[in-house]
């Protein structure tokens, strides 16, 4: 991974979960209120995803302005935004399954 810049941008957030069916209507309530909770914090375009080759696997994107905004997203959590995402954890086989990201502007013409 290469420096970024605190004004690197915009950030992508990928976070992949396993659901089992029985599951899936906890989880569909937990992640959508976790998705408020980032809209809140400065998040746009956020979204879930299915898999459609594998039904148990969903995908939760999001898109902040820049670096530094989604440093200060992770930081500004309160103790019910942490208490969310500890209940989504259960979703991530105990896996680090996030992915960061930067928006790359393509090669000016010379």
């Amino acid at each position: 991974a290469g420096e970024v810049a605190h004004d690197d941008g915009p950030v992508c957030i990928e976070v992949s979960y396993r659901v089992a069916a029985a599951e899936r209507d906890a989880f569909l309530h937990a992640v959508y209120a976790i998705g408020q909770t980032r809209r809140r914090n400065g998040a746009r375009n956020w979204r879930l995803y299915r898999n459609l080759e594998e039904a148990d696997h969903y995908s939760e994107r999001f898109i902040v302005e820049s670096w530094l905004d989604y440093l200060r997203q992770r930081g500004r959590l309160t103790q019910n935004d942490e208490a969310q995402e500890l209940a989504l954890m259960r979703f991530r086989d105990g896996r680090r399954e996030i992915k960061r990201y930067i928006y790359q502007a393509p090669v000016k013409q010379v």
